[in-house]
């Protein structure tokens, strides 16, 4: 090195790299009801570890539920087809979100619905099951600000009333009533995240007077390959729920080494290298957060909550990036 000038280092900084999982965990597909089950969703329910997930890419998916073993992860037996009858979900149901509201386990889920020959339309949606896993009800809010391609709500229960996270940048929380959705003020903050599009994720988890909020970013920068990575942020826990911390940084990234070849032509990789949170819950000190791999694994990875304490960063005033919500 020459004297009087620094040497800049090659090496991330710590808080950039990755969190290192304390387990990280492949649900066996032969143990579930597809051979390439993706975009899974954990939750505790009454002493089970329930993991829903949807069963094939493109149309004609649908969507199942698991009970898994506390300890290894794995399936403890047959799976459950859920039976989601709705004309905007005929052409298949995608990625599945667990949540608890009003005391009962409720579902979203994506309804994919044919427009064409060969075109398709993806609209959020809600279902109420009862606790031996039978579908009670199935419905699509209506929100005036809705587009004509919806995805990623992040719905949480609070004081015996549903909201969503619909949108991260602006932040935007809906409030779901009477089959309507109704934005609550946004909050025009920006969030610190380095690594593309912020969307969302597992649905909150509230521990204290925060909600925990662990979803998925975009980065489109190379037309090559989209790639997902995982962030953790944290937003009050009352309305209207405004947003008060957020990882700089990924916590999880894909193996990009580990991408699939294109199903359509073998010779050429998969389109994204994917980690998608669907799921998260707190044990005993611990994340445990479901997620999709590559778009053709259901896996678990746990996590110190310290460590993820450690990479939260409080949000500053500012106004947010004005990309549209609920991509």
């Amino acid at each position: 090195m020459l004297a009087g000038r620094a040497e800049r280092s090659t090496t991330p900084a710590p808080r950039a790299q990755p969190v290192r999982p304390l387990r990280d965990v492949r649900i066996q597909p032969d143990r579930l009801a597809s051979a390439r089950p993706f975009n899974c969703s954990a939750l505790l329910r009454q002493g089970r570890l329930l993991l829903a997930y949807r069963t094939v890419w493109g149309w004609g998916s649908r969507l199942c539920i698991a009970a898994l073993d506390h300890a290894t992860y794995q399936p403890r037996g047959p799976s459950w087809h859920l039976l989601l009858d709705h004309p905007l979900c005929a052409a298949g149901q995608e990625d599945p979100r667990l949540f608890v509201h009003g005391g009962q386990l409720h579902l979203a889920f994506i309804g994919a619905r044919a427009t064409g020959p060969a075109a398709v339309c993806c609209q959020q949606m809600f279902a109420r099951l009862t606790d031996d896993l039978a579908v009670a009800e199935v419905w699509h809010p209506a929100y005036a600000g809705s587009q004509a391609w919806e995805k990623n709500w992040q719905p949480f229960s609070h004081g015996g009333a549903l909201y969503a996270v619909y949108g991260m940048c602006p932040w935007q929380v809906l409030h779901l009533h009477a089959g309507c959705a109704v934005a609550l003020p946004a909050a025009h903050l920006a969030l610190p995240w380095s690594a593309g599009l912020p969307r969302g994720g597992a649905p909150p988890v509230l521990v204290g007077d925060e909600y925990y909020c662990w979803f998925h970013g975009t980065d489109k920068s190379d037309p090559g390959l989209t790639r997902y990575s995982v962030g953790v942020c944290t937003f009050a826990a009352r309305p209207p729920f405004r947003p008060r911390r957020c990882t700089q940084y990924p916590v999880m990234l894909p193996n990009e080494a580990a991408v699939p070849r294109s199903p359509s032509d073998p010779r050429r990789r998969w389109y994204a290298s994917v980690v998608f949170p669907g799921g998260a819950y707190l044990d005993r000190g611990r994340w445990v957060v479901s997620y999709g791999y590559h778009d053709s694994q259901c896996r678990l990875a746990v996590y110190d909550a310290a460590a993820i304490e450690e990479r939260l960063s409080p949000l500053e005033g500012g106004s947010g990036a004005g990309v549209r919500a609920g991509l």
